[in-house]
């Protein structure tokens, strides 16, 4: 006889679960960076804001194996038509495609790795 609900794999579950992590992440300390140039990230829950008046800008992010159940915040914040784009690794994809694109001023993503990949949540 089991005892407790079986494990689940959906993506639904892994998404719920990753809005718990990132409501835990806010709510400690985070790090705040403002970046105008390409920016690797290593810190678990950064918050990471975008300024793109001089050029596009990459954030690129570790392999989602080693950040497992953690997320990164990247926000735009001006109104230039150059975009921050999120590049996982070599191998790594953001909801399945090779990188994600933040064209519109104030738009941001937060992204969460499965272990496997990053997931928009």
């Amino acid at each position: 006889m089991a005892i407790g609900p079986a494990p689940r794999n959906d993506k639904a579950y892994i998404m719920q679960l990753a809005l718990q992590l990132q409501d835990l992440e806010r709510r400690s300390t985070a790090l705040i960076s403002r970046i105008s140039a390409n920016y690797p990230t290593n810190t678990p829950g950064e918050i990471i804001i975008a300024d793109t008046t001089s050029g596009a800008v990459t954030v690129s992010l570790p392999f989602a194996k080693e950040f497992y159940g953690k997320s990164v915040f990247v926000k735009k914040i001006d109104a230039s038509v150059n975009a921050v784009t999120l590049q996982p690794q070599s191998g790594d994809t953001i909801d399945g495609a090779s990188n994600k694109a933040i064209a519109v001023q104030y738009m941001s993503y937060t992204v969460f790795s499965t272990g496997a990949e990053w997931i928009i949540v």
